[in-house]
């Protein structure tokens, strides 16, 4: 995206997703995820930041590959919370074919849940969107990365109990023992 002028990339990457979704956009900025907005809006309090919609890496290949986000603002009403939506796809593959993969698609979802997401319970921070409090924001020095805020399930990993493994290791220790034995009789 570095080697695009602005209007290049509104006009390769930002208008083709916004005729393809029917978005009526009061105002859009996007963004690498690598370089997080922070004091780039002398005017973030003053702006209602609505919506950061974090978007896999590869979405814009062939022209970049980077992770990015479209924020989604709101003039003159200022910001209380901010929505969050994690992207995972978009209907084609994220590498450089970009196939259509029309079973792999958040955008239909993005939409129907951004036009509910006062209504719906947002604070979850293990779903895909969620809330999360302009103050939270201010105190993470105004980084809208996703991850900043997003939380993962540990993942339980179960273990074979130490006493078994501890028997099969003696077991295959004596089996060992017993081919030595037979070796040196060859010997």
């Amino acid at each position: 995206m570095a080697d695009l002028s602005e209007k290049e990339t509104r006009k390769e990457l930002i208008d083709p997703i916004l005729e393809r979704t029917g978005w009526k956009v009061k105002g859009h900025y996007v963004k690498e995820e690598i370089n997080p907005v922070k004091s780039n809006f002398s005017t973030k309090e003053y702006v209602g930041l609505d919506a950061v919609i974090s978007m896999p890496s590869g979405i814009f290949k062939p022209y970049a590959g980077v992770s990015t986000a479209v924020l989604y603002f709101t003039k003159g009403e200022p910001t209380e919370k901010v929505w969050f939506y994690n992207m995972e796809a978009d209907g084609f593959s994220l590498d450089d074919k970009r196939t259509e993969q029309p079973d792999r698609n958040d955008i239909p979802d993005i939409l129907e849940r951004f036009e509910k997401r006062n209504k719906e319970d947002n604070e979850n921070r293990f779903e895909k969107h969620f809330f999360v409090p302009l103050e939270e924001i201010k105190e993470k020095d105004w980084d809208l990365s996703i991850n900043r805020y997003k939380k993962e399930r540990e993942k339980k990993t179960n273990y074979r109990e130490s006493k078994i493994i501890i028997e099969e290791a003696k077991k295959e220790v004596k089996e060992l023992l017993k081919g030595f034995d037979e070796l040196e009789k060859l010997i």
